[in-house]
């Protein structure tokens, strides 16, 4: 039996729009994301996402305003969801691209597993 992995993600919204990455590695090479990856050993929570965006994105984002846990075969997934200036974002480090996307042209693209239902979920918190 293999270890539970600790991951992260941050849904970051500016309007109706969402950033997401397009992966650059497997697993799901090419498909659409919310930035994100694993917590390090030693390594917050909080501490990991700022780490992820930074990495992915060159994004700072100050604050988080909803965090939602999803657990998974091997995995548990923390989901970070703010607001921020998404369309300053670069692909760097593992994203092959980045993208500024309304959330209705979502569910036309190639995205990863329990993409969609999670930034649905996410933006709903921001906005309730």
């Amino acid at each position: 039996m293999s270890a539970q992995v600790d991951v992260v993600s941050a849904a970051l919204f500016e309007g109706d729009q969402v950033l997401l990455v397009q992966r650059k590695n497997a697993p799901y090479q090419h498909y659409w994301s919310l930035p994100g990856g694993r917590i390090k050993a030693g390594e917050t929570a909080h501490a990991a996402i700022h780490r992820e965006i930074e990495e992915e994105t060159g994004l700072k984002v100050p604050h988080f305003l909803a965090v939602q846990k999803h657990k998974s075969a091997g995995f548990t997934l923390q989901v970070f969801a703010a607001t921020a200036p998404i369309a300053e974002a670069t692909a760097l480090d593992d994203a092959a691209a980045v993208r500024q996307i309304s959330l209705k042209q979502i569910p036309d693209l190639p995205y990863t597993p329990d993409l969609w239902p999670i930034i649905r979920a996410a933006h709903h918190r921001l906005i309730t």
